[in-house]
């Protein structure tokens, strides 16, 4: 155990009912179900381990951790506001962990707003808040962290992405203690909502810079001009401010993965085209469909590979000569062959039931 119940307890334990653990699923999904089962309502729970299997980040995201290398801590905090008048929880909690990071280490880290807290360039922490409400009003807020202390493996996808703070010394405690503190007494109206935004703004690395993002599923592109009492970020799109309240901007990586996902689509859809047109001689004649899809299914997933063969579907609909033996039309998904066709796109989805049920 490298966390020192002794010294946590002794400062926070005024505040919180303390769990330290070596590894658990999710330290937010533990708060959650303890302030659930307490029948104390003015309670609140802290739960940090070495290891949580099953993290969490914003959208449902995992969020990758390693055994006894990073911080991994939530903690729930009372609030009484309505949903109109609280402030961005997140916000503030990164400028809080900024904050203890820069007193206790000296690194220039900065806040990609609106959740993320990065280094040289790579993301160190990630932030998640969850509120709680009853009767349009937040009673109670959970406040997941997750900072990378020290290097482990990570996939190659993420190994341009994923930064490490790397200490001198292991500062675990102190750090844990010096930002829950902030936060506590943050979420109690002991800091200065102005002081808080202008740290905030200054700790930006997204101010003053061109940013993409979405609204309602259409995307955007603007220069980040300030961010709002609430927490919120003003946009400046060709003379229009957006103001953005929740996390829709995309990084170059996203789209950079978006336009890899592209790529691999045509790739597949050109290979499902090519294998319906060589003909396999047997008893009975078949093509390497069978075998394309497969590979395809393998390769792109349920979800991408059903929207290639929709893709097919439509190109062989307009005329295109895609399906086997040069053929195409509706009348080919009509006749005799088309239940092989219809077959492909339903067990593309029947992939995607079963990899969401036993998360293959």
């Amino acid at each position: 155990m490298v966390y020192d119940a002794n010294l946590i307890g002794g400062v926070l334990g005024n505040k919180y009912d303390i769990s330290i653990l070596d590894e658990v699923d999710s330290t937010s999904t533990l708060v959650r179900e303890s302030l659930k089962n307490s029948s104390d309502p003015s309670k609140n729970f802290l739960c940090v381990a070495n290891n949580q299997i099953a993290g969490r980040g914003r959208q449902g995201r995992s969020f990758v951790c390693s055994s006894g290398k990073g911080i991994y801590v939530s903690f729930s905090i009372d609030i009484n506001s309505s949903f109109e008048e609280v402030v961005s929880l997140t916000t503030f909690a990164a400028v809080c962990v900024v904050d203890s990071i820069r007193r206790l280490t000296g690194k220039n880290v900065g806040i990609k707003w609106i959740n993320d807290i990065y280094l040289d360039g790579r993301k160190i922490c990630g932030i998640l808040t969850e509120c709680i409400s009853e009767a349009g009003f937040l009673k109670k807020a959970i406040i997941g962290i997750g900072i990378n202390l020290y290097p482990f493996d990570v996939e190659e996808e993420l190994s341009n992405i994923v930064g490490f703070l790397e200490p001198t010394e292991d500062i675990r405690n102190e750090l844990l203690i010096d930002f829950v503190t902030d936060i506590t007494e943050f979420s109690r109206g002991s800091s200065s909502n102005n002081e808080l935004i202008r740290k905030a703004e200054d700790y930006s690395i997204v101010l003053g810079k061109k940013i993409l993002f979405n609204i309602n599923g259409i995307s955007y592109s603007g220069l980040a001009k300030s961010i709002n009492s609430d927490g919120s970020l003003v946009v400046d799109c060709d003379g229009k401010n957006e103001v953005l309240r929740k996390l829709a901007m995309k990084s170059k990586n996203d789209l950079k993965k978006q336009i890899k996902a592209l790529v691999m689509c045509a790739i597949c859809l050109a290979m499902l085209v090519l294998s319906a047109w060589v003909t396999i001689p047997f008893a009975i004649p078949f093509t390497l469909q069978t075998m394309a899809l497969t590979l395809i299914i393998a390769v792109l997933g349920g979800e991408l590979a059903s929207c290639v063969v929709i893709c097919y579907f439509t190109m062989g609909i307009i005329g295109l000569p895609v399906f086997a033996g040069f053929g195409n039309g509706i009348a080919t998904l009509v006749g005799p062959t088309g239940g092989y066709l219809i077959g492909f796109l339903l067990w593309a989805l029947l992939f995607i039931v079963i990899d969401r049920v036993f998360k293959i």
